[in-house]
């Protein structure tokens, strides 16, 4: 199924930090259209996946997805917004997997989300983020904004405008810590990403990502 998409070095290490006895995962932001969603399930017959989003369209073309793959029994989407609170149970889940998305998030909408995300782990349960760094040649370009209250940078490129919060190591592990998260890894690296939701227009140049895995510890 991996030749079919575009690779995602990220993807990978991230699900390789998932072990056969992390059976209730919840997923932010549906990771590579479902894919990453269908590995967990096929990887581990017995877990339960959780996949968020609040791309109705794309929720739409996961479903279908993950129904061709034949794991809809174990991979539930849901359009749902990180940034409220989620409708589970405290201490819900042994894994939480947020790839890509949470650098989608205003610094105080990262803040409460990050904090509701501790929540619904279990004790001793773990958290893998990867988000956008701030490449010194992304931030050099003169179409660029900044806004210091809500750490967002909004850029103007031939593809449109878009806003991300761009983090240093320092920025992402300062908000973990902050929301109680005990930090075991931290890396930086490049991968190309892609412009699509489907995983198929990989864009031009690399991007610098961050990734970070942590637990809960209370």
């Amino acid at each position: 199924m991996e030749s079919e998409y575009f690779f995602s070095k990220s993807e990978n290490r991230g699900l390789e930090l998932i072990s056969r006895d992390d059976l209730q995962i919840y997923s932010v932001g549906i990771s590579t259209a479902g894919i990453a969603e269908i590995r967990m399930a096929k990887s581990q017959p017995k877990r339960k996946i959780i996949a968020s989003t609040i791309d109705v369209d794309g929720a739409a073309y996961s479903k279908d997805l993950i129904l061709s793959h034949g794991v809809e029994n174990q991979v539930i989407i849901k359009v749902e917004d990180v940034r409220e609170k989620l409708p589970y149970e405290s201490k819900s889940f042994d894994f939480v997997y947020a790839r890509l998305v949470l650098h989608y998030l205003a610094k105080p909408e990262l803040e409460k989300a990050l904090h509701e995300l501790f929540r619904i782990l279990k004790p001793s349960g773990k958290l893998f983020v990867v988000v956008r760094g701030k490449d010194p040649y992304l931030m050099s370009s003169k179409n660029i904004q900044y806004d210091e209250n809500t750490a967002l940078t909004t850029i103007i490129s031939e593809r449109g405008t878009y806003c991300r919060y761009f983090h240093t190591e320092s920025t992402i592990r300062n908000h973990l810590e902050n929301a109680h998260f005990q930090i075991q890894s931290l890396h930086s690296y490049e991968e190309t990403l892609c412009y699509d939701y489907q995983r198929k227009k990989p864009a031009t140049a690399p991007s610098l990502l961050l990734e970070v895995f942590a637990t809960k510890m209370n």
